[in-house]
């Protein structure tokens, strides 16, 4: 597989936070970059592995970082959002091929849920988000209040549409679609929405079962087909 896997530590407030990064082996200039959070339960590999983003040379060519939580097995805590700041800042500055109008946030599950709350805490940095399997976090609706900027979000799963079509200052009704895809048996997208940006929520068939994938079949490539569509030049 050609790409480039490395683990990486950097300094913040005094502790070393752990991040991997994967990148294709031949690089485009102005190439975006993703920042993948993991679920409770699993770990930066298990989610490179989950997601494959990042794993396709060929058809994709982005910077992937997977940070690590601190709290094992547990949710991702505030602190972390001084981590994933200084990181994306760092990361712009070092490397000057990637795109700074393409920084995008995915997450799932507790990730999903910290993703969400970035949408609305570093919004300046960030282009668009997805969530997947994760439900809105609780406060949100507070933690979101002096977001200046609108956040486009892609929900798979979870119960966060009418939330993000109201932070986005989204008119009209959402426009309904069942379709193929991952299985999913409803899509609901909101376009007319402020500063152009869309909501749009997936709901997968069985998702909700027993042992059913956190990340759905094809996610990925309905995630990445989302976060395209949306550049924002980051302020700091």
């Amino acid at each position: 597989m050609e790409e480039l896997r490395e683990r990486k530590t950097l300094q913040v407030n005094g502790v070393e936070r752990v991040y991997t990064i994967v990148q294709p082996v031949t690089r485009e200039a102005a190439i975006p970059m993703i920042v993948v959070f993991h679920a409770a339960s699993a770990n930066p590999d298990a989610m490179l592995r989950m997601s494959a983003l990042g794993q396709k040379p060929g058809e994709r060519k982005e910077l992937v970082v997977y940070p690590e939580n601190t709290n094992p097995g547990g949710a991702w805590s505030d602190g972390d959002t001084a981590f994933v700041s200084m990181l994306i800042d760092d990361l712009l500055k070092q490397d000057k091929a990637l795109d700074r109008t393409r920084v995008y946030l995915v997450g799932a599950g507790a990730g999903g849920a910290f993703t969400q709350q970035l949408g609305c805490l570093l919004n300046a940095k960030v282009a668009a988000i997805a969530s997947i399997g994760a439900q809105m976090p609780v406060g949100l609706e507070a933690l979101c209040k002096t977001a200046k900027e609108s956040m486009p979000a892609m929900l798979i799963g979870g119960n966060a549409f009418d939330f993000w079509r109201r932070q986005n200052g989204c008119q009209g009704e959402p426009v309904a679609e069942n379709r193929e895809g991952f299985r999913q048996v409803d899509q609901r997208t909101m376009k007319n929405c402020k500063d152009g940006a869309e909501v749009v929520q997936v709901d997968v068939k069985g998702q909700r079962q027993p042992n059913a994938p956190l990340w759905p079949p094809s996610a990925t490539g309905e995630v990445m087909a989302f976060l395209s569509r949306f550049r924002r030049t980051p302020q700091f």
